[in-house]
């Protein structure tokens, strides 16, 4: 059986980059320890809680990164971020 994927990648960096930081935007990085930085701007001091059965370290960082960019892309295909 043929697999057939039909989506589109957002890269979230240069979205975000050219909304917080305009005019100059790809100047100011977003990712690694400044995407949490990016994604309390837009949801306030709240983190997302990794699901309660995770409890390796580097799967916890890997599940706060996905969800995190997931939640800004959410929003900025709502056209929420302003």
């Amino acid at each position: 059986m043929d697999l057939t994927l039909r989506g589109t990648h957002h890269d979230m960096m240069p979205i975000i980059s050219a909304i917080r930081w305009p005019p100059d935007p790809g100047t100011a990085p977003i990712t690694g320890p400044n995407l949490m930085e990016t994604y309390q701007h837009y949801f306030g001091a709240v983190t997302p809680a990794p699901p309660l059965q995770m409890t390796d370290q580097y799967e916890i960082s890997n599940w706060l990164d996905c969800k995190m960019a997931a939640d800004l892309w959410s929003r900025w295909q709502r056209g929420e971020l302003k």
